[in-house]
């Protein structure tokens, strides 16, 4: 058996995502991606993870993802503008900014302390997995 060339990160190829919608996706095959970045898919809804990297809700909720093969991109909180912090302390009620706070096309998750079974439960509500 010969060595076969990895894969250029502009080839294409096809992929049926969870909820049934096909789209043309990179081949990441050979890439090194840095912890928590993502390659994102053009025209497809993602998961967006507002956490912090000293939250363990967050690190345990990125695992689940992780774990669980479901694309996100990964939001470091204290990094971000006041627009996106009002946004975040807006969606947790207006006092502060609770963590993790999840977004998945237009529907919001308010952070809350992690919990495998509830976690599970909102992101089939929010749409980022099917309804098995």
């Amino acid at each position: 058996m010969g060595k076969g060339r990895p894969m250029e990160p502009d080839q294409r190829i096809k992929k049926e995502l969870p909820n049934g919608w096909q789209n043309e996706i990179k081949a990441c095959k050979g890439l090194r991606l840095k912890p928590y970045q993502t390659i994102k898919f053009k025209g497809v809804p993602m998961l967006k993870v507002y956490a912090a990297h000293w939250c363990p809700h967050c690190t345990k909720t990125v695992d689940y993802l992780k774990k669980n093969n479901i694309e996100f991109e990964y939001i470091e909180i204290e990094a971000q503008p006041d627009q996106t912090i009002k946004k975040i302390i807006e969606v947790n009620g207006g006092d502060d900014w609770v963590i993790p706070t999840l977004e998945f096309n237009g529907k919001w998750r308010p952070g809350k302390v992690y919990n495998e079974f509830e976690l599970h439960f909102d992101l089939k509500e929010m749409g980022v997995i099917g309804q098995k």
